[in-house]
């Protein structure tokens, strides 16, 4: 039986080198098998090796995280001799308050000049803790015949997926993070606790999350309506003074506080102001459709479950209220300067809490099935969104290329905007 399953892992990734985008549906069909999940994790492997970092006609460097990582990049792999430390030194304040990225940028800068291969490790590493978050939920459900059941699976999946590669460090901190999260949850792993707290050296910021979690644990058996009373609270607060974010950063100590000031400055506060791509800004509402959809889905489904005063087992409880807790301290952490990144992992929270308890209890599906029905248009326009995301993060070489070939072809135009000079 072994020796069949090997075969069948070395066929797979032989077709996914060969055909990685033909093999995608595959892996997503079979992705509670081992040769899916191996599939998958190749496919967005060789996603991350198509990113593109400097889409033509625009200045190398400039637009995305991913932009000026890959200028670090080509700065570190121009330099032969230099060490570690010598290299972290010289670092900008923004890209020396993490570990994990400078160690990954200096390793395979010795290694190579091609900065695709920066973002393909950075895709591998990605897949391996996103694949497994996925299918570690799955595995909690149970089998249910329901077609809104499969628009949830969808969203949970592209809540945080490769839809995002451009912001390199956050996304990854928060798969590490959730990777973490459900180990402790559904296995009880003392060691998940490493994995929550590592997730800080990719991004400083997550410590904020990381300390959430751990004080999760000290007062989950308090009953359930004060985690709703939190939850209404945190909706309830339009803003937070920010010179009170820093007044509380300032009695941490000095390197732990020096951090945390780095994303609660004044340019980060004008760009809050003015809604430069932040969670509350004056933005165009198709820029954050996808965060108001999550929101107001998270809001409504919660609320309807508390009400009807669903009984839960003990486990199911314990999800519920860590999901009303987490959402509860990012809706908080929106509102400053770069805490709107904290809707995705308390988002993703909910909903993998919504799906496991959907299949497992009756109650709760005659409950939400309805608002499901109600509610699928706009789930519909949350994938759509952000489908039209990851077009716009790789070129038409995606779906020609092969694990080969990706080599010979250089693609600097998104897909998204050949679609648009098409139409």
């Amino acid at each position: 039986m072994g020796s069949l399953q090997s075969k069948k892992c070395s066929m797979t990734i032989m077709a996914t080198i060969l055909f990685p985008i033909f093999m995608l549906p595959y892996g997503i069909r079979n992705i509670k098998l081992l040769d899916g999940r191996i599939c998958l994790i190749l496919f967005i492997t060789f996603f991350g090796y198509q990113l593109i970092f400097h889409p033509e006609g625009v200045i190398f460097g400039s637009g995305a995280d991913c932009a000026r990582y890959a200028m670090v990049f080509s700065q570190a792999s121009s330099i032969d001799d230099i060490t570690f430390y010598d290299f972290f030194m010289q670092l900008d304040s923004h890209d020396n308050v993490d570990y994990f990225n400078p160690i990954l940028l200096y390793v395979v800068s010795r290694l190579t000049t091609n900065i695709h291969i920066y973002f393909m490790v950075y895709a591998f590493i990605f897949a391996i803790f996103y694949v497994n978050n996925i299918y570690t939920v799955l595995t909690k459900c149970n089998k249910v015949s329901d077609y809104t059941l499969i628009l949830m699976y969808i969203v949970l999946s592209l809540i945080m997926s490769i839809h995002d590669f451009g912001g390199v460090r956050m996304p990854l901190a928060f798969q590490v993070y959730l990777f973490g999260v459900q180990k402790y949850l559904f296995s009880y792993a003392r060691s998940a606790l490493l994995w929550i707290i590592s997730s800080m050296l990719i991004h400083f910021s997550m410590f904020i999350f990381i300390i959430a979690f751990l004080l999760y644990i000290v007062i989950n058996r308090m009953e359930l309506k004060y985690f709703f009373g939190l939850f209404i609270l945190a909706y309830l607060i339009s803003s937070v003074d920010i010179t009170f974010m820093q007044s509380l950063f300032s009695f941490l100590p000095g390197g732990i506080s020096d951090r945390l000031m780095l994303y609660t400055n004044e340019a980060n506060l004008e760009a809050f102001e003015s809604g430069d791509k932040y969670y509350l800004g004056e933005m165009n509402l198709w820029g954050r459709l996808d965060s108001i959809i999550l929101r107001y889905y998270v809001f409504i489904a919660f609320c309807w479950l508390f009400i009807k005063h669903v009984r839960l087992n003990k486990k199911h409880e314990y999800l519920f209220k860590l999901s009303l807790y987490m959402y509860s301290v990012a809706l908080l952490l929106s509102n400053m300067p770069s805490g709107y990144r904290f809707i995705l992992p308390g988002a993703y929270i909910c909903f993998a809490s919504i799906v496991i308890l959907y299949t497992n209890n009756l109650k709760v599906r005659s409950i939400l099935h309805p608002f499901h029905k109600w509610y699928s248009l706009a789930l519909i326009l949350f994938i759509l969104h952000r489908f039209r995301f990851i077009l716009n993060e790789v070129g038409f070489s995606t779906l020609y290329t092969n694990f080969i070939t990706m080599f010979f072809v250089e693609d600097n135009v998104p897909m998204l905007e050949v679609l648009k000079g098409i139409f």
